[in-house]
């Protein structure tokens, strides 16, 4: 028997008081989200071990 992990769960916060939470479309996420740069990026994969966790 294998046992497959949930999917893992990211919740994103606003520090717009008026708007909440909530991100309702692509252009919100975009803005309030922006991508990683790629160092930056591969910084964040090395420090939650995202090979080790990831990858088979």
């Amino acid at each position: 028997m294998r046992l497959v992990p949930p999917p893992a769960h990211i919740t994103l916060y606003s520090t717009d008081p008026d708007q909440g939470i909530g991100i309702v479309n692509d252009r919100e996420l975009l803005e309030r989200a922006p991508p990683l740069r790629p160092d930056d990026l591969q910084s964040l994969r090395k420090a939650i071990q995202f090979k080790e966790v990831f990858v088979a």
